[in-house]
């Protein structure tokens, strides 16, 4: 799995953890995000948010957020299209703002588990996410 993973792993612990009316709406994307672009269109998000492992040269576990359109260097690994031009065609396509959050991996080989530091990163983005959907109970995604 490696640390290429961490996006995939925030995701998947959101979705077991959030109660399903909640405004927030984990999506797995893979290695090829936009194949999911029809699907967040039909939900008219105002923020995408996308979570991957990629190269911000900080710390293996440091995490950065960047707005897409500010994010032409970050290199995030195992995509066809880089996460910078997909959100900037989200927020030209839907109308909506994209971030990216970035955690600095340590090892990317696929056959290992997940470091440490990644581990933990994964565990901090989670919480946060669910401590955000806590502090608006009554926000569902569907009016």
């Amino acid at each position: 799995m490696g640390d290429d993973a961490a996006g995939m792993l925030v995701v998947q612990r959101l979705k077991t953890c959030l109660p399903a009316d909640s405004f927030i709406i984990p999506i797995e994307g893979g290695s090829a995000p936009e194949n999911i672009t029809g699907l967040i269109r039909n939900m008219l998000p105002g923020l995408v948010v996308f979570i991957d492992a990629g190269d911000i040269e900080l710390a293996p576990g440091s995490q950065a957020l960047f707005l897409s359109n500010e994010a032409e260097g970050v290199s995030a690994f195992g995509h066809s299209l880089p996460l910078s031009v997909l959100g900037q065609y989200l927020e030209k396509e839907v109308g909506c703002q994209s971030l990216m959050l970035i955690i600095q991996p340590e090892k990317i080989d696929f056959d290992i588990p997940v470091s440490s530091p990644v581990e933990q990163a994964v565990e901090t983005i989670t919480a946060g996410w669910m401590n955000l959907a806590a502090e608006f109970p009554g926000q569902t995604a569907v009016p």
